[in-house]
């Protein structure tokens, strides 16, 4: 079972700060940022990888956790 994050962010100010990697498919993909929201206690993106896939990125402030999610 893997306990690490399926993102990795920099975080220059706070956490999360800006998503730079996705964990998909048992592989670290690069992505760029394309955009970014708040939700009640939350944090969104919508991001691109290297090889052209868009994620959905939801952080959930309360609960610490990650909803990584492959979007169109």
């Amino acid at each position: 079972m893997r306990t690490e994050a399926p993102v990795r962010c920099r975080s220059e100010a706070s956490y999360p700060g800006r998503p730079v990697a996705v964990y998909w498919a048992e592989d670290w993909h690069p992505v760029r940022l394309q955009r970014s929201w708040r939700e009640p206690g939350a944090i969104c993106f919508r991001v691109r990888s290297e090889a052209g896939l868009w994620f959905a990125l939801r952080y959930d402030l309360i609960a610490d956790v990650w909803d990584v999610q492959l979007a169109s």
